[in-house]
């Protein structure tokens, strides 16, 4: 960043450091003129540094203005089906209604879920740190381990949840 280029491409730039150095990080980013391309499991890391998120669905670039939280919020978590009414007759009525709930509950239960993982992914972050700079490697080498299970499990959950909202 000393060179200032016009552009950045980082894929996990927070992974193995302590806060002081997320943080430090973050800074620096926030400060940072040009366009930054970054790819991470870090959706506070995210909050903090981007403005826009680019997903790509069905082979298009689909462009969000605003951090991640947002636009998680506006992608997954609306359901513009639920608003309208579902023709049905007789006993089928009240049938879409307790599928809609079972999905928000399913939903629901896939959000906890993930702010649990999130918090694991944290805390291992956290202790991989300090096994490293305490020396123990092998300890960190196990929870770097826990860590790869645990950043796998996130992904599977934030797929789940965006295939049910």
């Amino acid at each position: 960043m000393k060179l200032k280029p016009n552009s950045l491409i980082l894929d996990e730039p927070t992974n193995y450091l302590d806060i002081p150095a997320r943080e430090a990080v973050e800074d620096a980013l926030a400060d940072y003129e040009g366009s930054i391309l970054v790819v991470s499991y870090d959706r506070y890391f995210f909050d903090k540094v981007v403005d826009r998120v680019i997903e790509l669905e069905d082979r298009d670039l689909v462009s969000f203005e605003g951090n991640f939280s947002e636009f998680w919020q506006a992608r997954y978590r609306s359901a513009p089906g639920e608003t309208g009414r579902v023709a049905t007759r007789g006993a089928d009525r009240k049938r879409p209604r307790v599928e809609r709930a079972e999905q928000r509950v399913d939903v629901a239960s896939l959000e906890r879920r993930i702010e649990e993982a999130e918090e694991e992914k944290l805390d291992l972050e956290q202790r991989i740190g300090k096994a490293f700079e305490g020396r123990e490697n092998r300890e960190g080498r196990r929870l770097n381990r826990r860590l790869e299970r645990t950043r796998t499990l996130l992904v599977d959950l934030y797929d789940q949840c965006a295939v049910k909202a």
